[in-house]
């Protein structure tokens, strides 16, 4: 937890009981991280405030259940959650001490002949209880709001307990006092002798004075606004324009940047582009309705046509701090600018970061222009899956990446893992110095030779039969589709290189073993795989993440309506030899769309 009032954070303990018929029961660590200008800074030990200080402190944060001088340091309260068998009857119980204080019995001398601390004086001294409440009063509104009804038991209880000396030898000791007290609030929903023995501790007894327990029986206000703050014309949120060729990690890095953002109490929206009529990438977003999609991977006519409503819808619904604009795995940026310039009444442009596969950097620059005309235009390059890299392959990387931007700031990370405060801001590099190229009228924006007509740029405009979408090329199997030209025709569109996508239908489970064999062999053209499958004997439907190497079969974060379907997204997808080779796994004949 950071910054005075901010949420906590939970570390499940070991703690997991489901004997059979008994409630189930799981104990959770609550931990508060200050900052190093939070006032209760000085209330911490002093190794404490030296690990809160410490320069990789961030860093250790984002899996600090794996540090356990972390866990030691930081935790104050546990927070234990009850549930019946037959899921009817939940139960909170947050307990923890009234003061967290420890002595110490020698001091700690000062330099210059003072003390820091003096002899048998507090070393660390936390009101710990009323800190976590801070976290658990959410958490039970939350539960009150869901099951409509207030808690059948709202009570809270003491119990006598000690503070903790360190000793001349170096050992921590219980050390009696009528001011130490172990506090607990319960609350329960339904049946509250089923559940109060594993809520109550067995030496506690109804605290005297129970009015601090208002704070539970008030009613939510269940119909408040997301955001509970004036609206301001001039607080514009900021945009940040997220890029990355197929596979770099784009969903990795953004469901951590959400988290971190979270934690300072700020709230992140998210604007999703892909490739193929189904979204898979919002399933993986923890969040949300705060998370909108626009279809179909068509960049151009995304910016010329849902952008700027769907940012005024996210303002409107969620007066958001930060807007994430994220592009499919094949968009480039150069044919965004003057469509974001249009937006500087509605957001700030913050920042523009591209999200770089360390171990396919080569390979990706070979297969496409976009890749580089992505990488040219951010002030932030995220070179992500250095651990899959070797050191010799990195430096070459950054030789590679200053000779294309050398002005852009690089950060190294894994798994996505980049502190969301060294971002760079100013769209400086593809706001800078904006093109003026005349269209060439020999050639079509996506690409076509002179067969696909293309009219002036403020005309409306179809292409043949297939309805092709002027700069990006994607196709619309349905109604005609409309859009004005106002980028740059001769920047490198997906189209143009070739890519293309392959929805296929999938059965109700696909044969695991076979899926991977066609994982496996799957054409070299192939870039990227992405969708929902079943596997027989699994009962859930899984996210199926693939680049060429590669794959990962994870739970979705929210509930998944749509049939089974994969996307196959490469070069040539409409090819004989790509549905021979896909057909074995689909019931229906795949649709092939450029």
């Amino acid at each position: 937890m950071s910054h005075g009032k901010a949420p906590g954070r939970l570390r499940p303990d070991p703690d997991i009981t489901d004997a059979e018929g008994s409630p189930r029961i799981v104990d959770y660590a609550i931990c508060y991280f200050p900052s190093t200008n939070d006032p209760l800074m000085d209330s911490f030990a002093l190794h404490s405030a030296i690990l809160a200080g410490s320069a990789d402190m961030q860093a250790r944060l984002r899996d600090f259940p794996a540090h356990d001088d972390l866990y030691a340091a930081f935790t104050i309260t546990t927070l234990r959650v009850v549930v019946a068998t037959d899921g009817a009857d939940i139960g909170l119980a947050l307990t923890g001490e009234r003061r967290r204080r420890v002595l110490i019995e020698a001091g700690i001398p000062a330099l210059d002949g003072g003390w820091l601390i003096t002899p048998d004086s507090p070393d660390e001294d936390l009101p710990a209880f009323a800190m976590a409440r801070d976290l658990f009063a959410p958490l039970a509104a939350g539960l009150r709001i869901a099951t409509a009804v207030p808690p059948a038991l709202t009570a809270g209880f003491e119990a006598p307990s000690n503070f903790l000396q360190l000793g001349l030898d170096d050992m921590l000791k219980a050390v009696p006092s009528p001011e130490a007290s172990c506090d607990t609030d319960c609350l329960i929903w339904g049946a509250v002798s089923a559940l109060s023995p594993a809520l109550i501790p067995d030496d506690a007894v109804a605290r005297s004075d129970d009015t601090d327990l208002d704070i539970y029986r008030r009613d939510p206000i269940s119909t408040a606004p997301v955001r509970e703050r004036p609206e301001n014309p001039n607080d514009r949120p900021g945009l940040i324009l997220l890029m990355g060729f197929l596979g770099s990690g784009k969903m990795t890095f953004l469901n951590q940047f959400i988290e971190y953002h979270t934690g300072h109490n700020e709230l992140v929206t998210v604007i999703q582009n892909e490739l193929g009529e189904t979204g898979v990438d919002g399933m993986l977003l923890e969040g949300d309705d705060s998370v909108i999609a626009v279809d179909a991977g068509c960049v151009c006519c995304t910016l010329s046509g849902a952008l700027e409503p769907t940012i005024r819808t996210l303002r409107e619904r969620f007066r958001p701090d930060i807007i994430v604009l994220e592009t499919t795995g094949l968009a480039n940026p150069l044919n965004m600018v003057e469509e974001l310039k249009e937006l500087d009444d509605l957001i700030r442009l913050h920042a523009v970061v591209t999200i770089i596969d360390a171990s396919r950097f080569r390979e990706t620059l070979s297969t496409s222009d976009i890749a580089a005309s992505q990488i040219e235009a951010a002030d932030t390059l995220i070179l992500n899956k250095c651990d899959l890299a070797d050191e010799e392959a990195l430096s070459e990387i950054h030789d590679d990446i200053a000779r294309l931007n050398p002005r852009a700031q690089v950060i190294e990370a894994s798994q996505g893992r980049v502190n969301p405060t060294l971002l760079e801001t100013g769209f400086v590099r593809l706001l800078a110095e904006p093109e003026e190229a005349a269209p060439n009228e020999d050639h079509c924006c996506c690409g076509h030779g002179g067969g696909h007509a293309c009219h002036s740029h403020s005309e409306h405009h179809h292409h043949d039969d297939d309805h092709c979408c002027g700069r990006c090329g994607v196709h619309h199997e349905e109604d005609h589709h409309h859009h004005h030209h106002s980028a740059h025709p001769d920047h490198p569109s997906h189209l143009g290189e070739g890519f293309g996508y392959l929805k296929l239908s999938l059965p109700e489970e696909v044969d695991g073993d076979m899926l991977t064999r066609l994982l496996v062999d799957c054409p070299k053209s192939v870039e990227r795989i992405k969708g929902v499958v079943r596997l027989e004997g699994d009962p859930d439907l899984r996210i199926l993440q693939f680049v060429p190497g590669h794959a990962e079969f994870v739970m979705p974060e929210r509930a998944i309506t749509e049939p089974p379907f994969l996307i196959v997204i490469g070069k040539g997808v409409d090819s004989p030899e790509q549905s021979a080779h896909w057909a074995q796994l689909t019931e229906k004949r795949p649709h092939a769309t450029h």
